[in-house]
């Protein structure tokens, strides 16, 4: 009788997860209802970020010698002048993060090069600055961080202060790539960069439901912290990052989206996360299993953002291969060819590298140091500017 129970319950739980894409009109999330649903999603919420990104769990970070480098990364942002922030959301999660002002990141920025270049150089922080893409052949904070000279301020374009929320990969902001926050305090903006809900140290579960309110509760914080309006805001999302940056935009009308890397739908590029033996086999239950319970719809939602919209994609991006085009046609649902001609030449930049960089095993470094990259990017900033 028992082994009847165990078959009855594995054909429920496998029958639960039959492929099938769900279409939404509106930005709402769907609970589990049926039994073997409510059972998967137990099971499976606590660890989402864990097999999606394994630097995630404490477990490994110290079997890896990744807590040291996650502590070392830590200590970077504060001298670069991170404030620590907690933000207490509605349903009673905490998120961590940390807030930079451009006046304080200016005035460090020497110091700050001149102690991470000798902490770098030493033989026990090495695989640090591999991963930080460091030159050490270099005279300034910028060139440190390979970041091309073309890269200039716009303090002077705009009198009133101007935000970016970064919604990092992995949900952990210390996550060796201080490029991304950089990209914008080089530039004078505000930045506020979080750990969604349950990564180090906070409270809640890290579901997809959870961390798209954890960006919601963010770009609200930083609007009132910097008084400005959601039209002076910037929300980027990289890879993971995307989903929740673009319930964001969708929730805070008028503020500009920018998606790094980022998918159309989470479970278009699940199953990268497996090991090759395991990919085909368990591709549609993996597909399956992350469209029902963390399905980002990312191509739903782009739709309805009211503010600019940028899609970044790399060349050399194996993980997120097809997903900038998704995004695309869902960006340009119900425009004409010629509007999509328009959109294409201001919403969308090819840039180099992969997904990761050159320490993860991609051919090339990633994109923030390549200068034809970055004048894109600048040229996108400066259309926001203007308006």
């Amino acid at each position: 009788m028992r082994e009847k129970q165990v078959i009855l319950l594995i054909f429920l739980t496998l029958s639960s997860c039959a492929y099938k894409p769900i279409q939404t009109d509106d930005v709402t999330f769907c609970e589990p209802k049926s039994f073997s649903e409510k059972m998967i999603y137990r099971a499976t919420r606590s660890p989402t970020l864990t097999w999606i990104h394994p630097a995630t769990s404490p477990t490994l970070m110290n079997l890896t010698g990744f807590n040291r480098l996650k502590d070392l990364g830590y200590d970077f942002f504060k001298d670069l002048g991170g404030e620590s922030i907690q933000i207490t959301t509605s349903e009673g999660a905490m998120i961590d993060g940390m807030y930079f002002n451009p006046e304080i990141f200016r005035m460090r920025q020497t110091n700050v090069y001149k102690k991470w270049k000798v902490l770098l150089k030493q033989p026990k922080n090495y695989k640090l600055a591999q991963m930080f893409e460091v030159d050490f052949n270099s005279n300034s904070l910028p060139s440190f961080f390979s970041f091309p000279r073309s890269i200039k301020s716009y303090k002077a374009s705009k009198k009133k202060p101007l935000g970016v929320l970064c919604l990092p990969a992995s949900g952990l902001i210390y996550e060796f790539d201080p490029k991304f926050i950089l990209t914008f305090l080089l530039r004078g903006f505000h930045v506020v960069a979080i750990n969604y809900r349950g990564v180090f140290p906070g409270d809640g579960v890290p579901n997809w439901k959870g961390t798209s309110l954890d960006a919601k509760n963010a770009c609200h914080w930083l609007k009132r912290h910097i008084n400005a309006p959601f039209d002076d805001i910037i929300i980027c999302g990289k890879s993971l990052g995307s989903g929740p940056a673009t319930y964001a935009a969708v929730e805070c009308q008028g503020a500009t989206l920018i998606l790094d890397r980022g998918f159309a739908r989470m479970s278009n590029v699940c199953h990268y996360s497996l090991p090759k033996i395991f990919k085909y086999l368990f591709k549609p239950f993996a597909k399956s299993l992350v469209e029902k319970y963390y399905r980002y719809p990312n191509e739903d939602w782009i739709n309805k953002v009211k503010g600019r919209v940028l899609i970044i994609e790399a060349k050399e991006d194996e993980y997120m291969e097809g997903q900038a085009e998704q995004l695309f046609e869902a960006l340009c649902k119900k425009k004409t060819l010629e509007e999509k001609k328009a959109l294409k030449n201001s919403s969308w930049i090819q840039v180099s590298g992969g997904h990761y960089g050159s320490y993860w095993g991609d051919k090339t470094p990633s994109w923030y140091t390549d200068e034809k990259s970055q004048v894109k990017l600048d040229n996108f900033l400066k259309e926001i500017l203007k308006h």
